[in-house]
């Protein structure tokens, strides 16, 4: 959840808002990958607290679905994310790379930059 953009305390009360913010979480947890699991996001109204997220991850038949409240992401476990999907978000613009050596590269997300930057590089190459 810390590349994508950070929940804000006022979208609670709008459902389309919510959705969208799921809808562009679940996008880039689905962009990549044969074999791996399927993401679905959905809101669900709830009446004078905000409303509930429900994430649902499907794989080999399987599905298990998070129920978050409003409260997980005003918790003490969550803060640490949101600060630094405060701090990242926009930082890096699409379709920049990263440099190693005379090696480039796009990558979509932090932990592709990540992975790229700790390889090892190769000899004569």
């Amino acid at each position: 959840m810390f590349e994508h953009a950070p929940l804000e305390e006022g979208a609670w009360h709008d459902a389309q808002a919510l959705q969208v913010w799921g809808d562009a979480l679940v996008a880039g947890l689905n962009a990549e990958g044969l074999g791996r699991a399927r993401y679905g996001f959905t809101v669900q109204p709830s009446g004078e607290h905000g409303a509930v997220l429900l994430l649902t991850r499907s794989q080999h038949g399987l599905d298990h679905t998070w129920v978050m409240a409003r409260g997980f992401f005003a918790s003490a476990e969550f803060r640490p994310i949101l600060e630094l999907s405060r701090a990242a978000h926009g930082l890096i613009e699409a379709g920049a790379s990263i440099r190693r050596g005379n090696a480039s590269r796009v990558c979509r997300t932090l932990h592709k930059r990540a992975r790229f930057c700790s390889k090892k590089p190769k000899r004569g190459a």
